[in-house]
């Protein structure tokens, strides 16, 4: 089996984004192509009432669709590219054993496909995005499983459309500040072809395989979200953006705009539920993000405060 897989080269559809690759047993999986269609992505933990105002975008033949990782949700359509690195553990293509330093290592073969097309450096923006001339031109999300250590990366390159989400339609607009994104063609000064991005990628990850690369076909499946779920009863704002819970029927389900394990999320979710004492819930949100990925929350006193706050909102009076 070779070291990495790489899909088909063929445009994908934002109904697709954000599906498992499911290549097998293999180092490293990735699907790098166009977008076609048009629709918002959501992070992994972003409730859809929580984030969009749903009756504003009625009409609009938008696709909601929900990827792997975290983070805030993005425009997405023609004009952009979409990557996905699906790799068996942190530390495969090269990288660490700490999911924790998993974004910034795996976005080097991003950084150096993009430095490749001119003469402009591209570099990392820190949590979430890559700048050109200190522009965003892409917005980047990792996702991991502590259980298995399978670790992803997604990204969406702004090659002549940004990624922004309308304000009328964005819950938290005005709430959390975003440097407005720009595209590649227009910080280059020149068109740019999604064609030629994508030859870049692929060429900088086989360069890392040491080209022992196959190819295989991606599940066509929709990953359309359900836009029936509750919203979140309580929210903060942290420094990726909003992190907010819910208590559900048998879990306090914790999410917003941040990135961490998610497997450590849902047990933590469970262990939650029913839990009403804050030194006890404290302690349980030690016990179980304790080792694990979590990025864009400064402390996990964060977590705890909303919680607490979800808690207290489901065992009020009326």
């Amino acid at each position: 089996m070779p070291r990495l897989l790489v899909a088909e080269p063929r445009a994908i559809d934002v109904r697709r984004l954000g599906l498992p690759l499911g290549a097998g047993r293999v180092e490293a999986a990735a699907y790098v192509a166009p977008i076609v269609g048009e629709g918002i992505l959501l992070g992994r933990f972003q409730r859809v009432r929580s984030t969009l105002d749903l009756p504003r975008l009625e009409g609009s033949g938008l696709s909601l669709v929900r990827r792997q990782s975290g983070g805030p949700a993005l425009r997405v359509g023609r004009g952009q590219v979409y990557v996905s690195l699906e790799l068996a553990s942190p530390a495969s293509l090269g990288g660490v054993a700490d999911p924790a330093r998993a974004l910034n290592r795996h976005v080097r073969p991003l950084l150096r496909a993009l430095t490749s097309l001119s003469d402009i450096t591209a570099t990392s923006g820190g949590r979430d995005v890559i700048l050109a001339r200190g522009e965003p031109i892409a917005r980047v999300f990792v996702h991991h499983h502590r259980g298995t250590g399978v670790t992803g990366l997604e990204a969406v390159i702004h090659v002549s459309r940004a990624s922004d989400l309308d304000p009328a339609v964005d819950l938290a607009h005005g709430a959390v500040e975003r440097a407005p994104s720009r595209t590649l063609s227009e910080v280059l000064g020149r068109e740019v072809e999604t064609a030629a991005v994508v030859e870049a990628i692929v060429a900088e990850l086989a360069a890392l395989a040491g080209g022992d690369v196959g190819s295989f076909a991606p599940a066509m499946l929709s990953s359309r979200v359900d836009s029936e779920e509750p919203a979140f009863t309580a929210m903060i704002v942290e420094s990726i953006g909003l992190v907010g819970a819910v208590v559900e029927r048998d879990r306090v389900a914790i999410g917003g705009d941040l990135m961490a394990s998610h497997d450590a999320i849902e047990e933590l979710g469970r262990a939650l539920h029913g839990v009403t004492d804050a030194e006890e819930i404290g302690a349980l949100i030690d016990r179980h993000l304790g080792g694990a990925m979590l990025l864009g929350v400064k402390s996990l006193e964060s977590i705890r405060k909303v919680v607490l706050a979800a808690t207290k909102s489901a065992n009020a009076p009326g």
